[in-house]
């Protein structure tokens, strides 16, 4: 007599083993795009950011910097509704 469940938990592993992959790949692209935010273009250090109200305007300023390479990577004006 032939088990007919005899691939199902090799299946389901495999399964799980793909949805994994898909996820890691997925979470790599998404560290990738935190490094690209969060660090220099030129040297990969860490960027320091720099948050002011503007209130006049309602308007967040955001401004990141290399301390490394000493310049201004950012610089941009958001709205506050």
């Amino acid at each position: 007599m032939q088990d007919n469940f005899s691939d199902g938990p090799n299946n389901s592993k495999s399964a799980v083993q793909n949805n994994l992959k898909q996820l890691d790949l997925q979470f790599s692209k998404y560290e990738e795009v935190l490094s690209l935010l969060h660090n220099c273009s030129l040297c990969g250090s860490q960027l320091e950011f720099v948050y002011t109200i503007e209130l006049p305007g309602s308007l967040i300023r955001e401004e990141a910097k290399c301390n490394h390479c000493e310049i201004r990577i950012r610089d941009k004006l958001f709205n506050i509704q």
